[in-house]
Formats: C-alpha cells, sequence, structure tokens
C-alpha cells in the first residue's frame, strides 16, 4: 500500500508514454519468437463529447503485432531466423495472426497488455463492468491476435460520477481511446539494448 500512496502522490497533468513505469519493460510481436520482438510500452488516449470524458492508459506488452487504424502493421516481428536477427529465411515480417509452428512459446514470452478506462460519467457498478468488456474490442482491434493462452489482457475501468452518459456512447469512446492508447504506446517506445522501436524494427 505504501508504494500505491507515493504513486497518487507523485500524480500529476502530465503522463508520461513510452519507456515508462509498466510499459519499461514492454516488448511486442513475439510471434516467432523475443528475439524478433520489437519494443512496447505504455501510452494513453481520451476523448470528450459534450461533458462527457473517457480515458485510457495501457500497458502493451503483447505477444502479438500492433496494428494501425488500417490494419497495417505498425510494430510488427523483425526479419530474422531462428538462431536470431538477421535476413529472413521464410515468413516475412508483419505474419499478424501467425501462429508458432509447434508447441507454446519459452516462458519469457509470457505477455499481457493491461488497461485502464476512466470516465467521468456517473456508474453502476454493473455498467463499469459491461464498460470493462465492451473495451476489450480496443485490445483486439489494435493488437493481433490477442487474448491468446499466452496473453494476460486485462481492462479495468472506473468512474467519477460526475455527469451522465449514454451506456452505448461510452463503449463505443472507450473501445476508440483504448486502440489509440494501445498504438500510442508503441510510436513512442524507445528502442532499449536488443529490442529497437516500432519504427525501427522493419528497417533492413
Amino acid at each position: 500500500p505504501d508504494q500505491g500512496y507515493a504513486a497518487c502522490g507523485q500524480a500529476s497533468e502530465h503522463v508520461e508514454e513510452g519507456n515508462v513505469g509498466a510499459g519499461t519493460g514492454a516488448t511486442v510481436a513475439k510471434l516467432h519468437g523475443p528475439h524478433r520482438a520489437v519494443k512496447g510500452g505504455l501510452g494513453t488516449a481520451a476523448g470528450a463529447e459534450a461533458s462527457v470524458v473517457v480515458g485510457a492508459l495501457a500497458s502493451v506488452n503483447a505477444w502479438g503485432e500492433v496494428l494501425d487504424e488500417n490494419g497495417d502493421v505498425l510494430a510488427g516481428a523483425r526479419p530474422g531466423h531462428e538462431g536470431g536477427p538477421g535476413p529472413a529465411e521464410s515468413p516475412e515480417p508483419g505474419l499478424s495472426g501467425a501462429w508458432p509452428a509447434e508447441g507454446p512459446p519459452p516462458a519469457s514470452t509470457l505477455n499481457t497488455t493491461l488497461v485502464v478506462v476512466a470516465t467521468n460519467a456517473r456508474l453502476s457498478k454493473e455498467r463499469a463492468h459491461l464498460l470493462a468488456i465492451a473495451a476489450q474490442d480496443g485490445i483486439s482491434e489494435t493488437i493481433r491476435p490477442a487474448h491468446t493462452m499466452w496473453d494476460g489482457d486485462t481492462v479495468f475501468s472506473l468512474a467519477t460520477g460526475e455527469v451522465e452518459a449514454d451506456q452505448r456512447a461510452l463503449e463505443s469512446r472507450a473501445v476508440a481511446v483504448v486502440a489509440e492508447a494501445i498504438r500510442r504506446a508503441v510510436l513512442l517506445a524507445k528502442s532499449v539494448p536488443d529490442f529497437p522501436s516500432a519504427r525501427e524494427g522493419n528497417q533492413p
């Protein structure tokens, strides 16, 4: 609990993104092994309609690849072979939705994408639960594959209870901001030893 209180004491209006907090050790695109992964990170996004605000904070450490708004690979597996980085011998990078040829990946590639969705809407416990369920679509829309047996993808929701809001509109907004937060997490991440950023990962 002391660390939780300390974190609250450090709260500010500016939110750091990329290689910070839960995003520090995050990587994505481990479909073909950790040696072909790229850097994941922490991302945030928010949207408002009238007086209703919905925001999302995402820590992206996914087994799958991250896609852009058009369904193209934004952060995908690097070219390489089973022994390590190098020229691709068979599958090209960016095989979104691909599965390993056989067996589970090594334990070192266990993953999870954690998301918090927050709104100023007035929600019951049931409505907050439904909001979290709907927001999972933001993960599915952006990470392929998502929710695999090697991922622990989870969304938490919270509400400050300030304004009334339509549930369907809230859920739609939540999906959009979760997707944006996930993309920002990899776009704002910086390269570290062994794991280049998404912008560098597929460069020859």
